[in-house]
């Protein structure tokens, strides 16, 4: 039988912590809230909470403003909310919660508020009130901006990013990405949201290479685990029909990774279909997963594949025919009339996707030699997009372990003492600021 007092003990414990003078010891102590999030019960709640507001607000009544409050008893209250499906009570309290956080300006407290944001947003989607929120959201990110709060402009902007997506309003969510510089010193979770919300916008827009890119940076930011898992998932599901779309075939092994191998069958039928250039295959697919992909939010891009798959459908019949007749293309290709594939060859042509001449006489594709790859830049481009890879990791990993410039010794090594108390007491600390599958 579990001891309620211990629980109350680390509650208490923790909520003290939070009053430490450093603000880099209270980001630890937000980590903690996964350690405690079991013990998080109105019973413990009621007993450890030193705001008679928050209480009421626990209780399930209206808290328009809060006066004097511990912002980090509010996150609490928040975590309980969500997990009890308390949404309109949790919408509630978080407004309050935001205005709070407007009308102080306490530097200690800013990783506070970038998570009471977080959960703002959560209850908000939940509720389908994401557009009833957005002025909130941008008015936070406006002050963010002006008191330099780059962890709370951070998780705003991708909230914000996402509310676009999720109305589909991607010129709104292009015009605000063009508007906003995201800070580059936010955490490695917040940051691979943020360039898969970018990489989403791209790709709709048509820019694959910059999605794709987007995409290899957001995968390469995150460790696969369990709380990352859905992310990965989500973000492997888009990288793979971005490549498709891009011309390229996904590697197999990626299709094959343990953990996502299940979550991603639809999509390796989908490059299996793509690479043999079947349109009929590629049709079976795309009708018989329509549900998956919907629900992936891919169903649209998915779509625009028929064209990858004819062209390389004719590239492979180009390579294994010297001559060939348009009707014996159409057959094989799955088309509708021999008007129609004139007309997909014809482009295929003017495009370079084959080297070939078209007898319109006889109704012919004659296909010329195949050109030697090493008498084109082609090399010289692999090489240059291997190197761009290799500089980009390398100015991440410098950035990455650079100190903050007015950081001493003594700040550092107090830092290091209480980050070592604090894994006595509850364990190791997570790597990310944000959990990952708080998203729906």
């Amino acid at each position: 039988m579990v001891d309620k007092s211990e629980d109350y003990a680390n509650l208490r414990r923790l909520i003290e912590a939070v009053e430490s003078d450093s603000h880099l010891s209270v980001s630890n102590h937000i980590r903690q809230i996964s350690r405690v999030r079991k013990q998080l019960t109105r019973e413990s709640l009621s007993t450890v909470l030193t705001s008679r507001e928050l209480v009421e607000a626990l209780e399930g009544k209206d808290v328009p403003r809060l006066t004097d409050v511990d912002l980090f008893q509010g996150l609490l209250v928040q975590v309980y909310l969500l997990d009890n499906g308390l949404l309109a009570e949790g919408l509630a309290l978080s407004r309050a919660l935001v205005a709070y956080i407007r009308a102080a300006n306490s530097r200690k407290l800013d990783a506070v508020a970038a998570r009471v944001f977080f959960y703002f947003a959560q209850f908000a989607e939940r509720l389908g009130k994401l557009q009833d929120i957005r002025s909130d959201l941008l008015q936070a990110q406006r002050t963010a901006t002006l008191r330099h709060d780059s962890l709370s402009l951070a998780t705003l902007i991708t909230l914000i990013l996402r509310a676009y997506l999720l109305e589909n309003d991607i010129a709104g969510a292009d015009r605000f990405i063009a508007k906003t510089t995201f800070p580059q010193t936010a955490p490695n979770a917040v940051i691979a949201r943020y360039l898969y919300y970018l990489a989403r916008v791209r790709a709709i827009q048509l820019d694959y290479s910059s999605a794709n890119d987007h995409l290899t940076n957001a995968i390469r930011k995150v460790d696969l685990g369990q709380s990352t898992l859905g992310f990965l998932q989500a973000a492997h599901k888009l990288d793979v029909v971005v490549q498709l779309l891009i011309g390229d075939i996904p590697e197999k092994q990626s299709l094959q990774v343990e953990q996502l191998e299940k979550a991603l069958r639809p999509y390796a039928a989908l490059v299996d279909a793509v690479r043999r250039g079947d349109l009929i295959a590629y049709q079976n697919v795309q009708t018989e997963h329509a549900a998956d992909f919907k629900r992936d939010g891919t169903a649209t891009l998915i779509s625009r594949l028929r064209t990858n798959v004819l062209k390389t459908g004719i590239r492979g019949i180009s390579l294994s025919y010297n001559r060939i007749s348009l009707r014996d293309i159409c057959l094989k290709l799955g088309l509708a009339s021999e008007e129609s594939t004139e007309y997909v060859v014809s482009k295929a042509i003017r495009e370079n996707i084959i080297s070939a001449k078209l007898d319109h006489e006889r109704a012919e594709l004659l296909s010329s030699p195949p050109e030697d790859l090493y008498a084109t830049d082609a090399p010289q481009q692999g090489f240059h997009e291997r190197i761009k890879f290799c500089l980009e990791l390398r100015n991440e990993s410098v950035r990455a372990m650079r100190y903050t410039e007015d950081l001493g010794r003594k700040q550092i090594q107090d830092i290091e003492d209480e980050r070592r108390r604090l894994e006595e007491s509850f364990g190791d600390l997570d790597d990310d600021v944000v959990d990952m599958d708080d998203l729906p």
